[in-house]
C-alpha cells in the first residue's frame, strides 16, 4: 500500500508543491526591480509632474470653450418699480429661456495679457404674450492685461515649471537607481549567505566522515574518549552554524522577494561575471554624477521660487494697473434671422489703477 502512494505521488505530484522561481541577478535588477511597487510609485510621481508641465504649456495654446444653458423655466411674481411714478407692481414672470455661446481664449506670453473672441445667442420665450425675444452677439473681442509685471511673471513661471520638469526626471532616475542598488545589495547578501550555507553543508559531510573514522579509531584504541568527544562537539558547532546560515539565507530571500514584490518562493543563481563592471573610470563617474545629480537643480529651483515669491509680494504692494479693451456687435429681435441683421456695435475701454497710499514701511 505504501509503494502505491509513492508511485502515485511520483506520477501525479501535488499542485501545491511548486518549484521555486529561479531569478538571476540581471533579471532582478533590470526587469523585476523596474516592476516593483517602489518603482511604480516613483513612476506615478513622475507622471504627475509631467502632466503638470504639459498642462502649463497648454495654457498658452488657444482654448475653445462651449457654454450652454439648455432650458430655464420660470413662473412667478416679481415686485418691480414703475420708472415713471415710482409705484411698485407685482408682475407675472412666465417665461422659458435658453442660451449657447462659444469662446476662444488665448494667453499672450510676451505681454502677459489675455485675448478672447466670443459669439453667443439667447432666446427668451414669453408665454404670457406668446412671443420670442432673440438676443445675438455675432462676435465680441476683448483684450486685457496689467500695466507692468505680466511678461516678467510669465518668464519666471516658465523657468520654474521647466526646472520642476527637469528635476522630476532626475529625481525619478535617481530613485530608480537607488532601488536597483538596494536590490543588488539584497541579492548579493542572499548569494553570500547561500555560499556560506553550502560551505557549511560540505563541512557537515566532512565532519560526519571524520566522526566515523574517529569511532573506528576509538574502538581500536588509537584515540581517547576525549578526542572523540571533541570531534563530536565540533560537528554540533558546525550543525548549529549551518542552521543559523540557513535561517539567514531564508530571511535574505524574503527581503529580496518583498523588495521585488514577488509572493512566490524564489531561488537565486550564481551571478554572471560580466554583469558587474570590474573597473569604473573615476572621471566618467564624476561627470555622470555632475550631470544627473538632482541636488543642484533643487537648489536652483528653491532660489527661483524665492525670487518668484518676492516678485509676487512686491507686485501686490506697488503701483500697478489694468487695461481692458472690448469691441463687439449685438442685436435684438423677435425673429432669429432678423436678430443677425444690421447688428449694433458696442465698444468698451476700462482702465483701472492700484495705487498704494499707506503701506506702513512695506517695500
Amino acid at each position: 500500500m505504501k509503494s502505491f502512494w509513492i508511485i502515485l505521488l511520483l506520477y501525479f505530484p501535488c499542485p501545491l508543491l511548486r518549484a521555486d522561481r529561479p531569478i538571476t541577478l540581471e533579471m532582478a535588477i533590470n526587469e523585476l526591480a523596474l516592476k516593483s511597487t517602489s518603482v511604480q510609485v516613483e513612476l506615478l510621481r513622475l507622471k504627475n509632474e509631467l502632466l503638470t508641465f504639459d498642462n502649463y504649456k497648454k495654457e498658452f495654446l488657444p482654448a475653445l470653450q462651449l457654454t450652454t444653458r439648455l432650458v430655464e423655466f420660470n413662473h412667478s411674481l416679481k415686485l418691480l418699480q414703475n420708472a415713471l411714478d415710482g409705484n411698485y407692481l407685482n408682475v407675472e414672470d412666465y417665461s422659458t429661456s435658453s442660451s449657447v455661446g462659444m469662446t476662444i481664449q488665448q494667453k499672450i506670453f510676451h505681454t502677459g495679457g489675455t485675448f478672447a473672441l466670443n459669439s453667443s445667442v439667447s432666446v427668451l420665450r414669453e408665454h404670457s404674450d406668446n412671443r420670442n425675444n432673440f438676443t445675438t452677439t455675432p462676435f465680441y473681442v476683448s483684450y486685457s492685461q496689467s500695466f507692468w509685471g505680466g511678461r516678467k511673471q510669465n518668464i519666471m513661471e516658465r523657468s520654474l515649471y521647466r526646472l520642476r520638469y527637469d528635476l522630476a526626471l532626475k529625481n525619478y532616475c535617481t530613485s530608480v537607481s537607488s532601488i536597483q542598488q538596494k536590490v543588488l545589495v539584497l541579492y548579493l547578501e542572499a548569494f553570500l549567505s547561500k555560499l556560506e550555507q553550502e560551505q557549511l553543508r560540505e563541512d557537515i559531510q566532512i565532519n560526519d566522515t571524520l566522526l566515523q573514522i574517529a569511532e573506528l579509531k576509538l574502538k581500536e584504541g588509537y584515540i581517547t574518549e576525549y578526542d572523540y568527544n571533541q570531534i563530536e562537539l565540533q560537528g554540533l558547532h558546525i550543525n548549529y552554524a549551518y542552521e543559523n546560515a540557513l535561517r539567514i539565507f531564508r530571511e535574505n530571500l524574503r527581503k529580496l522577494s518583498a523588495e521585488l514584490g514577488i509572493d512566490e518562493q524564489i531561488s537565486i543563481q550564481y551571478p554572471d561575471k560580466d554583469i558587474l563592471p570590474g573597473f569604473l573610470n573615476e572621471d566618467v563617474v564624476i561627470r555622470y554624477i555632475e550631470r544627473n545629480n538632482p541636488q543642484r537643480l533643487a537648489w536652483d529651483m528653491q532660489r527661483k521660487q524665492a525670487e518668484y515669491d518676492l516678485f509676487q509680494a512686491q507686485a501686490e504692494t506697488r503701483f500697478n494697473g489694468t487695461i481692458s479693451v472690448n469691441y463687439g456687435l449685438n442685436q435684438y429681435a423677435e425673429d432669429f434671422f432678423t436678430a443677425y441683421r444690421h447688428p449694433n456695435s458696442q465698444q468698451n475701454i476700462s482702465v483701472g489703477l492700484s495705487i498704494p497710499v499707506f503701506q506702513w514701511g512695506i517695500k
